[in-house]
C-alpha cells in the first residue's frame, strides 16, 4: 500500500493515521492497537511526529512576511525590504514664553534646548515636553521679554554610549518606545572642538563616503537599530570615539489634548498656549509592518498615485484614520496641475498638523506637482427607521428592541463608514437589522444626506455645498397651491434672516428660495438666495447672511436620486445615534 505523509497538526488525528497505516500492514492484520503495550508505542511516535509538524509547519510560516506571526520574523521580513516600521511618536504642543523681567538689560533671552515643560492631566498624570531647539525671547517696550510659536514635545529624554568594535556593527537602542524622529547622534559629544553630529537619512542615493549620515533598522523584539555607512555610503566614526545617540521616550497618544504647561526655566516665565498637544501616537503594530512594508517597496518614497499618497501619509503620521487625494482641478476654483489632499484625523487637524503633511510631501512628489490641502469635512445622514416585529413570539420590550437596534447601526457605521468616499448601503443595513432578533418581521429605511452649515452670525458668506450625488429633481413650485404637498430637492432647518425665521428650499427650476417658518403665514421671504445643480447635487448660496440659528448649525437635507449615500471627496461619511429615529410597529 503507498505511504500517506504524515501532515496532521493535531494528536489524536496523527495517532489515528498512523494507526490506520499498520493495520493496513500485513504482519501487523492481528494486532490490538488499542492494548496497552502498543497503544504507548502509538503515543510516543504520535507525540514525536506532532512535534515535527508543529514546528515545520511553524519554521516554515515564519518564513514568508504573510504568514508570520513572530515580531522578530516579521521585523527581519521588513528589513529585507528597507522598511522602518513606524515607531511611537510624541505629541507636540506650542506654547508662548513671556518673561516678566524688568530688571534684565539684556535685549534677548535664550531658551535653550531641551528646556523642560510640564503639565498634569485630569487624571493625575504628569507629562513632560522638552524643546527641541533653541528659541530667543525679545525684550518688549513694557520691559517683558515675549517668544512666540515656540514647539514642545512630550517625552522623557534618554541617551546610550558606545563605541564601535567593528566597521559594521549595529548600535541596538534599548527602549521599545522611541520617537525615531527625536534621534540624534553626536560622535565625541564631550569635545567640543572635535565634536560631530551625524545626521539620519532614510536611504544612500546621493550619500558621499565621507559623509557624517546614520541609518536606522528594526532590531529585535521592537528596538531600533543605528549603524553607519562604513566608509562608503557614509563615513563610520573611528573605534577609538565615542558615540552617544540622544533621543525621546514617549507616552504616545497619551500626552494628546493637553491645554496647560509650566515650566521651570525660570521662577518669572509665563506660558500660554497657543496649539495644544497633538499628533502623539502608538508604534506600528505587526498587522501594519505586514500591510506596508511590500507596499513601500513599491512607492519607493515617491508620490505619484492617489495609492502612493495614501500609503505614505498613514505610514508616517499615525493619527491620520483616512486619506482622500484627488485632482485639484476639480474645486472651486480649478486649481490646475496640483493634487488635493485631506485627512480624516484623530482628534481633528490644526494648521500645524497641515504644515507637517505638506512639507513632509515636498520632496515626493515630481516637480510639476504641487499638493494642496483642503480641510475634510463630514457629511450626515437623517435616517427614520421602521421595524415590524411578531408581536407573539416578541421576547423584549420597545425600548429595548431600539437600543439594540442603534447598536446595530452603530456598528455598520464603524465599520462601512467613517471615510472618504464611502457608501452608505441601505440593503445591507436592513439585513442586519432583520437578523438582529428572531421576532423582527422586517424592516424599511429611509436615508437622506445632510450638511451643517455653522456661518459666521450677521458676517454675508457665499458657501457651496457638494452632495456628490444627482437629486430628484421636483416640478416647479407655484406659490398659490401651498407648500404642504411640494417635495423639494434641498431643504433645512430654520434659521433667522433679517429678523425672520425662515428655512430654506429649492423651487424646482434651480434656485434655492427662503420660506417663513409661520406655519399659519407661511410665505416666500427671498425667492433666489442661491441656486442648485440637480446633476450634480451642489449647492451654491450667495449674499447669504444668517442672524442666528437653533442647535449647533444649520441642516441641509437633500433628496437624491440613489438611495444608497456615497460622500464626495473631501467629506466624511457618518451616522450618528442622534440622527436616527426608530418606530417599533407589532404585528400578530
Amino acid at each position: 500500500m503507498a505511504r500517506k505523509p504524515i501532515t496532521e497538526l493535531d494528536f489524536f488525528a496523527v495517532k489515528k493515521q498512523l494507526k490506520d497505516y499498520l493495520k493496513g500492514q500485513d504482519r501487523f492484520r492481528d494486532y490490538d492497537f488499542d492494548g496497552s503495550n502498543m497503544s504507548v508505542l502509538l503515543d510516543v511516535l504520535s507525540y514525536n511526529t506532532y512535534q515535527n509538524n508543529f514546528y515545520t509547519n511553524m519554521a516554515l510560516s515564519e518564513m514568508f512576511l504573510d504568514s508570520a506571526t513572530l515580531e522578530n520574523s516579521v521585523l527581519s521580513h521588513a528589513k529585507e525590504l528597507n522598511y522602518l516600521p513606524r515607531s511611537a511618536k510624541s505629541s507636540m504642543a506650542v506654547v508662548s514664553v513671556t518673561i516678566n523681567a524688568p530688571t534684565e538689560t539684556a535685549n534677548t533671552i535664550l531658551i535653550p534646548r531641551n528646556t523642560k515643560f510640564r503639565s498634569r492631566v485630569n487624571r493625575g498624570e504628569v507629562f513632560n515636553f522638552y524643546t527641541t531647539k533653541s528659541y530667543i525671547a525679545n525684550r518688549l517696550s513694557n520691559g517683558n521679554y515675549f517668544c512666540d510659536c515656540v514647539e514642545i514635545y512630550e517625552g522623557e529624554l534618554a541617551d546610550e554610549a558606545f563605541f564601535l568594535q567593528s566597521i559594521d556593527q549595529r548600535i541596538s537602542l534599548t527602549n521599545e518606545n522611541i520617537d525615531t524622529s527625536s534621534i540624534r547622534v553626536l560622535v565625541n559629544p564631550s569635545e567640543p572642538t572635535i565634536q560631530e553630529e551625524y545626521v539620519y537619512r532614510t536611504g544612500i542615493f546621493g550619500v558621499e563616503r565621507d559623509e557624517a549620515v546614520f541609518y536606522l533598522q528594526a532590531g529585535y523584539n521592537g528596538t531600533y537599530e543605528v549603524y553607519f555607512g562604513r566608509d562608503v555610503y557614509g563615513k563610520t566614526p573611528s573605534f577609538n570615539e565615542e558615540v552617544r545617540v540622544f533621543y525621546r521616550i514617549t507616552s504616545g497618544s497619551s500626552a494628546n489634548g493637553i491645554g496647560s504647561f509650566s515650566t521651570d526655566f525660570r521662577s518669572d516665565v509665563y506660558v500660554s498656549v497657543t496649539q495644544s498637544s497633538y499628533g502623539g501616537g502608538e508604534k506600528e503594530t505587526l498587522s501594519d509592518t505586514k500591510f506596508y512594508a511590500p507596499r513601500s517597496v513599491q512607492i519607493q518614497e515617491r508620490a505619484v498615485t492617489r495609492r502612493d499618497y495614501e500609503t505614505l501619509l498613514k505610514q508616517r503620521f499615525n493619527n491620520i484614520l483616512d486619506v482622500s487625494v484627488y485632482d485639484a482641478g476639480d474645486l472651486d476654483p480649478p486649481q490646475y496641475g496640483k493634487v488635493a489632499i485631506s485627512v480624516n484625523v484623530d482628534g481633528g487637524i490644526s494648521e500645524n498638523n497641515k504644515s507637517d503633511i505638506i512639507n513632509y510631501l515636498s520632496d515626493k512628489t515630481p516637480l510639476a506637482i504641487q499638493p494642496v490641502f483642503v480641510d475634510a469635512d463630514y457629511m450626515y445622514i437623517n435616517m427614520l427607521l421602521t421595524i415590524y416585529i411578531d408581536e407573539n413570539s416578541r421576547t423584549k420590550s420597545d425600548s429595548e428592541i431600539k437600543r439594540d437596534v442603534l447598536d446595530v447601526v452603530s456598528q455598520y457605521n464603524i465599520d462601512n463608514l467613517e471615510k472618504f468616499a464611502s457608501t452608505f448601503r441601505i440593503s445591507r443595513l436592513t439585513n442586519l437589522v432583520d437578523n438582529t432578533e428572531d421576532f423582527i418581521l422586517s424592516n424599511t429605511v429611509y436615508a437622506e444626506p445632510f450638511i451643517e452649515y455653522n456661518p459666521a452670525l450677521s458676517i454675508v458668506e457665499n458657501p457651496k455645498f457638494d452632495f456628490g450625488s444627482a437629486l430628484i429633481k421636483p416640478y416647479p413650485f407655484v406659490e398659490n397651491k401651498g407648500f404642504s404637498d411640494y417635495k423639494p430637492a434641498i431643504s433645512s432647518s430654520y434659521f433667522v434672516y433679517n429678523g425672520t425665521s425662515c428655512f430654506m428650499q429649492d423651487d424646482g427650476i434651480g434656485n434655492i428660495q427662503l420660506i417663513s417658518s409661520d406655519i399659519a403665514n407661511t410665505q416666500i421671504i427671498n425667492p433666489s438666495i442661491g441656486i442648485v445643480d440637480y446633476s450634480s447635487g451642489v449647492v451654491k448660496l450667495s449674499d447669504f447672511i444668517v442672524e442666528s440659528y437653533s442647535g449647533t448649525a444649520i441642516k441641509i437635507y437633500t433628496n437624491t436620486i440613489d438611495r444608497n449615500i456615497t460622500s464626495p471627496n473631501n467629506r466624511v461619511l457618518r451616522i450618528r445615534e442622534d440622527d436616527v429615529a426608530v418606530t417599533i410597529i407589532g404585528k400578530r
